[in-house]
Parts: C-alpha cells; sequence; structure tokens
C-alpha cells in the first residue's frame, strides 16, 4: 500500500458520547502512524441530552485540546472543533461559534431533521441515527406518514440549507438517512433519490467542500458501503470534489478501523492525495 498523511477528523471522546478520555485517542493514533487528529464533540444543543457536550463543558474541552497541543507538538498535529449538528432556526451558526473557541475546521452533519415546525423539543425532530432503528421508523411514520420521497426530501433539504448558509471544512456522512433505511422504503438507485443527491453534490462543489468518507457504517455492521456510497464518490471524483478518510471513532479503537482498505480503495477510483486544504489532508 503507498501512504499519505494518515489522519482522521471525526473523533468523539467522553466529552459527548464517545468511551474514552482525549488522551487515549492521541496515543492510539500515534501508535497507527497518524499524523494529524481531529477531534469533534457533538455541538451542544440541550444539556444532559446524552450524546452532545453540555455547554457548561465546553471551556473545559477547549482547555483539554489546547493541552493536548502543547504536549505532543511534533509527535502529531491534534485539531479541533465539533461535530456541528444543523437544525434550521435551532442551532447557532457555527462560524460564529468556531471563532469564539479558536477551532481548527468546522464539520457540519444533520442527524436530527425537522419533522414539524416551529421546532419547541426533540419531539419535533426525527432522529435518523443510532444503533436503534425504532427511532428511525418512529419519526418517519410520525412526520412523514410513511411518504419516503417527502422524508428523503426533508433530509436533503436541511442538508442543502446547511451547506448554503454554513461556512463548512468537512460535511460528515452526508447520504446517512440510507443506514437506517435498510433497503426498506427505496433504493439508493432509483431516480428521484439520485436527483435529490445530485443536488447536494452540486451544492458541495460550488461551496468547495471536503466530503469525509465514512467508514463506521461498515466496521460497527450497520451498511455495507461507505457515506457516501462508492457509487457517489465516482460522482465526486468525476467532479474534482475533495475527501478525506474518516472512521467517526466513539473509542479509541475505532481509530484505524478500515483505513488502509478504504485509501486503496479510493485510489482505485482514481482518488490521489492532494495536499492541504486549508488544514485538512485531502485526496482529489
Amino acid at each position: 500500500m503507498s501512504v499519505i498523511k494518515k489522519t482522521n477528523y471525526h473523533t468523539h471522546c467522553d466529552y459527548c458520547d464517545g468511551s474514552s478520555p482525549t488522551r487515549d485517542y492521541v496515543l492510539e493514533a500515534i501508535k497507527h502512524n497518524f499524523q494529524s487528529i481531529g477531534f469533534t464533540s457533538h455541538s451542544p444543543i440541550t444539556d444532559d441530552n446524552g450524546f452532545s457536550i453540555n455547554h457548561a463543558d465546553v471551556p473545559k474541552y477547549v482547555e483539554d485540546m489546547i493541552a493536548l497541543k502543547r504536549e505532543f507538538d511534533g509527535q502529531i498535529e491534534i485539531l479541533y472543533g465539533f461535530e456541528f449538528d444543523y437544525i434550521p432556526d435551532v442551532t447557532r451558526l457555527m462560524k460564529n461559534v468556531a471563532e469564539r473557541w479558536n477551532f481548527d475546521f468546522i464539520l457540519g452533519s444533520v442527524h436530527l431533521v425537522v419533522g414539524r415546525t416551529p421546532v419547541k423539543t426533540a419531539k419535533d425532530l426525527w432522529f435518523t441515527d443510532g444503533p436503534d432503528i425504532s427511532h428511525y421508523d418512529d419519526g418517519f411514520y410520525k412526520f412523514f406518514n410513511g411518504d419516503i420521497r417527502q422524508a428523503a426530501k426533508a433530509f436533503y433539504h436541511q442538508t442543502n440549507l446547511m451547506i448554503e448558509n454554513e461556512s463548512l471544512d468537512i460535511i460528515g456522512h452526508f447520504d446517512k438517512i440510507k443506514m437506517n433505511n435498510k433497503g426498506r422504503f427505496f433504493q439508493e438507485h432509483e431516480t428521484w433519490y439520485n436527483d435529490l443527491v445530485n443536488e447536494t453534490i452540486a451544492l458541495i462543489k460550488e461551496k468547495n467542500v471536503i466530503v469525509e468518507v465514512n467508514t463506521r457504517g461498515i466496521y460497527k455492521q450497520r451498511h455495507s458501503d461507505y457515506f457516501p456510497s462508492v457509487d457517489i464518490l465516482k460522482r465526486l471524483k468525476n467532479l474534482s470534489i475533495p475527501v478525506t478518510i474518516s472512521s467517526d471513532a466513539h473509542a479509541p479503537t475505532d481509530l484505524n478501523l478500515l483505513w488502509e482498505d478504504t485509501y486503496d480503495n479510493l485510489l482505485e477510483l482514481g482518488f490521489r492525495p492532494a495536499g492541504k486544504q486549508g488544514v485538512i489532508e485531502v485526496l482529489r
């Protein structure tokens, strides 16, 4: 295998729903010869919701990141930010939060889709992610009456709003709506679905956003393909849209899972090392 700089810019520690302290991830990254690791705790939405960092813990999180940078200077590059959830008219502007805390980069994702407006509580949101597919199914029927085209359109519309209105460096798992679908409600080859995907790809290209190639669905055995899929990756390559490999690590041992295989697969698709876009190492 030819080797480029080994990186991961999607890492969850115990400030959110990750398993371990930040230092454990750094040591694991060094063990596997990573040149760069980016920490991305889930951004605050409501306190004590079980998955995102609490507002009160953000200063300590930033202090820890700065201390890690000092401790491991010369051994590994350490970057930090949030995995920002985007919920229109609910979440704060990512750029403002990033500037407030001097973040190195912005990773933006959609996990919670607006089911009805105005959004007053989590009960107004469709949770499309997570290992329990009952949340996916419950919201799908509750908000969209079992109409998958309407549900998928809402997911991608919210994703498109994020790309248009936020200052993203990386977009996270942008076709993850497929994970808990599990081939039940739509097939990825359907024309109407690909029309939605292509609209999002066009915006990604226009805004020069980096796409993460997220391996978590495969190694957690929740899906057989990357987020986004190989078919979508081929389209990104044809448009020279940059990508970066991400394990979406929630434990230190997740960091290296499928990294080499994914890199080789990207080379087979025609991607090549392209240096840095901002502070993010990419293939294009």
